[in-house]
């Protein structure tokens, strides 16, 4: 692990993402962004959006290791394209299962959901049918993804 590496995963120990952040986009200026930085940058925005919707569990609950982030991030996106791809009722339970078990939020779930998912509005409305409670939250996000979709503001 690099220097800086190193000093970013210190931050996240100590619970300091700002300063963690300010490394990051310190790295990278440089252009040596692997791939469980890459993610991170990604997980800190979602951290963001998080603590201020005042989120019951946040991104870092689970861990603040760089290497388990990213693992979760990429095994939580290839979950919900069971979801994208209408696979059978059981590989589909088993995101479910997955987001439950790690306490993933609503803001994670919307951040997959609009950054690496083809046919957002058919999982919005399997995430609105799932979980009941955050369906206003999906179906802004579902109208969002139309909007950018088809050019409207």
């Amino acid at each position: 692990m690099t220097g800086k590496k190193r000093q970013i995963q210190d931050f996240l120990n100590q619970g300091e993402i700002l300063k963690a952040w300010e490394m990051l986009l310190s790295i990278e200026k440089t252009g040596k962004m692997d791939v469980p930085l890459l993610v991170l940058k990604n997980l800190i925005q979602v951290f963001y959006a998080e603590t201020e919707h005042n989120a019951e569990h946040t991104v870092f609950d689970a861990s603040t290791d760089l290497d388990k982030l990213a693992q979760h991030f990429i095994c939580l996106k290839l979950l919900m394209r069971r979801l994208e791809f209408d696979l059978p009722r059981q590989a589909q339970e088993e995101f479910y299962t997955y987001c439950e078990t790690h306490y993933v939020s609503e803001y994670l779930l919307d951040f997959i959901l609009l950054t690496n998912i083809f046919k957002k509005e058919q999982v919005c409305e399997k995430l609105m049918d799932r979980y009941p409670d955050k369906a206003d939250y999906f179906a802004k996000t579902c109208r969002y993804a139309k909007e950018a979709e088809h050019g409207q503001p």
